[in-house]
C-alpha cells in the first residue's frame, strides 16, 4: 500500500500530557509501533505533538453543526487531519524534515 500510494513519510502523533508536555502514558507503545512500521516500510517517522487534537477535532465538528454519534465516528479522522496539516505546515515553514 505504501508503494502503491507513493507514501514518502510516516506522520505519527506523539501522545503528550497537556499539563507539562512530557510524553504521556501511551508514548512508549506508540514509539514501539512507529518503529515497527518504519522498519517494515523503510520510511522515516515524523513526530507531531498530538496534545488536544481530539479536543480541537470535536470543536471543529461542533462548529460545523455535527454532534452526537456521527461526530464521534469522525473524531479520529479529523484529529488525524489536524496532525497531518501540522506536519505539512512545519515543512512549508522550513521547520520540519
Amino acid at each position: 500500500l505504501v508503494a502503491e500510494e507513493g507514501v514518502g513519510r510516516l506522520v505519527v502523533g506523539e501522545p503528550r500530557r497537556p499539563a507539562d508536555g512530557a510524553p504521556g502514558d501511551a508514548a512508549e507503545r506508540v514509539r514501539a509501533f512507529a518503529a515497527k512500521l518504519a522498519r517494515a516500510t523503510g520510511l522515516e517517522v515524523e513526530w507531531v505533538d498530538e496534545t488536544l487534537t481530539s479536543h480541537e477535532a470535536a470543536e471543529r465538528l461542533r462548529a460545523a453543526g455535527r454532534s452526537g454519534r456521527a461526530a464521534r465516528a469522525r473524531l479520529d479522522a479529523i484529529a488525524a487531519q489536524i496532525l497531518l496539516q501540522e506536519a505539512l505546515d512545519r515543512r512549508a515553514e522550513g521547520k520540519g524534515p
